[in-house]
């Protein structure tokens, strides 16, 4: 019954680093993303501003 236990839980432990991991990962591309988004629109800008 202990065994099935510890197993039991180095899995769950195992399966929290997973989700955090996941979780982590996302945020960067998120963040990613959003720079890029910001960096394209700051190109677009300069690109109107030279046009007027």
């Amino acid at each position: 019954l202990d065994v099935r236990k510890e197993i039991f839980l180095v899995i769950a432990s195992k399966q929290n680093l997973f989700i955090m991991f996941n979780l982590y990962f996302s945020l960067l591309m998120i963040i990613l993303l959003i720079d890029d988004y910001i960096q394209l629109n700051k190109k677009i800008n300069s690109k109107f501003k030279t046009h007027k």
